[in-house]
């Protein structure tokens, strides 16, 4: 097989006698896509000879032939990387996110936090993720012998260590009417910090707000410093409003 042409009433040929079944034919909902794609895992057909019903006096001629690349096929899965994925209190992570610069494919870690990422020789960028941590990214080098350990030990994410752990709520735009909800909904939970105020309403209706951020509204002094931050001027900006809201947020929730 290996010669590429091992058929000489097909007339297929194969560069080492491997090809990529895609390339070969297509096949829709094959186990081979859904396994890589869904599990983590490689799948791969061996075609062994070109008699799909050989004899059965035949067989042990088939096993003699291929026992040693099967077994050589199977010490396959210790090459690459392998490790855990970890809390700062050595916790595994299960279903943390292992990526490879340069490689479209990602993986998961299993329920302990550990991991295998079948790599070639040479060097690469590999990322440990996981939702409410820091992502850590090593690099290392994958030789022809036994996997690479490598361990990633992730810390608590930006928004506990620096948003006051915050909910991060940032999968889509807020309407006008979520938005007003919650700029009121901020005075009501920091009245001693945030004063909500009405200046006037939108040619459609909606009223304008603005939040008064500090811990001395009582204090009305021209001296002292005051500085305004405008989010959403025009109608089709909405990046800027959806980010001052998250700043107010910030700044109420930390004063």
């Amino acid at each position: 097989m290996h010669f590429g042409h091992p058929c000489p009433t097909y007339p297929e040929y194969f560069k080492d006698g491997i090809t990529n079944g895609a390339a070969w034919y297509n096949v829709q909902g094959g186990m081979q896509d859904w396994i890589y794609l869904h599990t983590s895992c490689f799948d791969i057909s061996i075609e062994m000879g070109c008699d799909k019903y050989p004899h059965e006096s035949d067989l042990p001629g088939y096993w003699k032939a291929n026992k040693p690349a099967l077994l050589a096929y199977m010490s396959q899965v210790h090459k690459g990387v392998k490790g855990f994925v970890m809390s700062p209190d050595g916790v595994g992570l299960p279903n943390a996110t292992i990526s490879v610069a340069g490689i479209d494919h990602d993986i998961r870690t299993a329920g302990g936090g550990d991991y295998w990422r079948l790599l070639v020789a040479g060097t690469y960028q590999v990322t440990a993720s996981f939702e409410g941590f820091q992502s850590v990214t090593h690099e290392v080098t994958v030789t022809e012998g036994s996997a690479v350990q490598l361990n990633f030990t992730l810390a608590k994410g930006w928004a506990e260590t620096q948003d006051f752990n915050l909910p991060q709520n940032a999968s889509h735009y807020m309407s006008n009417e979520e938005l007003i909800e919650k700029i009121r909904n901020l005075g009501q939970v920091h009245p001693s910090i945030a004063l909500v105020k009405e200046l006037g309403q939108t040619a459609g209706g909606l009223p304008i707000l603005a939040v008064e951020l500090t811990n001395q509204h009582e204090d009305s002094s021209a001296d002292r410093p005051s500085v305004a931050l405008i989010g959403g001027m025009r109608g089709d900006e909405p990046v800027g409003r959806e980010i001052l809201w998250r700043l107010m947020r910030h700044f109420a929730a930390g004063m």
